[in-house]
């Protein structure tokens, strides 16, 4: 499975330590900013009543599909406006939400990803610190918590959880 770095901000510090990691280089990572995906890809998708197919093609060739063979690591925190600095500025919020629109249809439909959108963005439900701690962990039990930028993961029993109570692989 070849992971795909799906990114808004080179300077989120999840996005930035995998984009400055030996990851990429051991992984064989797809890096996929929102301004490449706009620019450099051609996107023919399909749907009908059965299945969603994500076609994503880089002038390359290289090619992603919604398919077992991706893993998508979703850090979109949110669509930069200078990506649509050639658009008329009547234009540009329209543009805006639309293409939220359909990163929240493609990122969904696939099938192996880490961050789903959620109702509160792209890259997944936010919520602050103190009503995590509350909806995650209600027993008193030690708990280690570290913070990651916008993100949230605790180890509880020396098993990683991000903020929903999902384990961490």
């Amino acid at each position: 499975m070849r992971p795909i770095l799906l990114y808004s901000h080179t300077d989120e510090p999840i996005t930035k330590a995998l984009l400055s990691s030996t990851f990429i280089q051991k992984n064989d990572l797809i890096n996929l900013s929102l301004k490449a995906l706009l620019n450099e890809v051609s996107i023919i998708d399909e749907f009908d009543h059965e299945e969603v197919k994500i076609d994503w093609t880089f002038h390359s060739g290289l090619r992603i599909t919604n398919s077992n063979d991706f893993y998508l690591i979703n850090r979109i925190i949110s669509v930069p406006k200078e990506i649509f600095c050639d658009f008329s500025e009547e234009d540009t919020q329209y543009s805006i939400s639309e293409f939220r629109a359909y990163l929240a249809f493609a990122i969904e439909a696939f099938p192996n990803s880490f961050s789903k959108p959620g109702a509160f963005g792209l890259s997944g439900n936010r919520f602050s610190l103190p009503r995590r701690k509350r909806e995650i962990y209600p027993c008193r039990q030690e708990i280690r918590e570290q913070i990651f930028g916008c993100g949230f993961l605790a180890i509880h029993q020396g098993e990683a959880r991000t903020a929903f109570g999902c384990y961490v692989p």
